[in-house]
């Protein structure tokens, strides 16, 4: 499944364990290409993909250059506040 987030296509994959980057992961995000790929036998899919729709979240909306690559407890807010709707619309299309 395709999507967009901050004007940058992504793409959802689901692979088997071989075709994963970590071998022992159930999902991954990858920057450089846009995808996320979910382990395709994975019982937890659902949660897994909310996981990693986090990841792209603050990759789109939060990435910060700092030197402790900490998050202000201000940034933490505006990450909750805002990501929600947006994993939420992706978790249900992919779903359906």
């Amino acid at each position: 499944m395709k999507f967009s987030v901050n004007g940058n296509q992504w793409i959802i994959k689901e692979l088997p364990k071989e075709k994963m980057e970590l071998s022992n992961s159930l999902g991954e995000t990858n920057y450089e290409t846009q995808e996320i790929h979910l382990l395709d036998v994975c019982k937890s899919k659902r949660n897994t993909l909310k996981h990693e729709l986090c990841h792209v979240w603050l990759w789109e909306y939060a990435h910060v250059q700092n030197d402790d690559d900490k998050f202000h407890f201000e940034q933490v807010c505006q990450i909750v506040a805002n990501s929600n709707d947006f994993i939420n619309s992706i978790i249900d299309k992919y779903f359906k």
